[in-house]
């Protein structure tokens, strides 16, 4: 990436403690351990190489032929059951990046929605590596799903780290 690029990324970024990270990649980062792996998490190359540190990244928008996240939801859920070292998809769609895993539920969404019409722009699988020590069973492959509390807080678990976002955090009433 240009110097150009990553100066307007980090002045639009939408993580005020650390410009280097939007929180959406941020949180998908933390999720799979690999958040200080990079310096930069920006764009939806940065996430994969932050993940590529820790998991095996390779395209499946060619095995999801819906066109929406809502829409992929089953297609997602089939796929990684019918691969066994298939641990979760990474969906970016315009502007976002989340996470989808086992039955096609979100894991990592920092801007929810409940009938979820974005239309996907990439989408790449997570796949343990045995040469790295990870398998199906490893704790960042069945992480809890991120919950939203009757107070408005957001929590997001993953292998080692739990982080709550106070209410109002992700529309900017925080």
């Amino acid at each position: 990436m240009n110097n150009a690029l990553r100066t307007f990324c980090k002045e639009t970024s939408n993580n005020a403690s650390n410009t280097n990270k939007n929180t959406c990649a941020l949180a998908i980062a933390q999720w799979a351990g690999v958040a200080e792996n990079v310096r930069y998490l920006h764009t939806a190359s940065d996430v994969r190489r932050a993940l590529r540190t820790r998991f095996s990244v390779r395209s499946v928008k060619s095995a999801i032929k819906a066109t929406t996240v809502g829409a992929a939801r089953k297609e997602v859920a089939a796929l990684i059951g019918e691969r066994a070292d298939l641990i979760a998809v990474c969906v970016v769609v315009k502007g976002h990046i989340m996470l989808m895993g086992e039955g096609g539920e979100t894991i990592v969404d920092n801007d929810p929605r409940f009938n979820d019409r974005r239309v996907i722009k990439q989408a790449h699988g997570l796949y343990s590596s045995d040469k790295k020590g990870l398998d199906a069973t490893t704790p960042a492959a069945k992480p809890e799903r991120t919950t939203v509390a009757s107070s408005g807080e957001t929590t997001t678990r993953g292998k080692g780290f739990s982080i709550t976002y106070p209410a109002g955090y992700f529309t900017g009433e925080y």
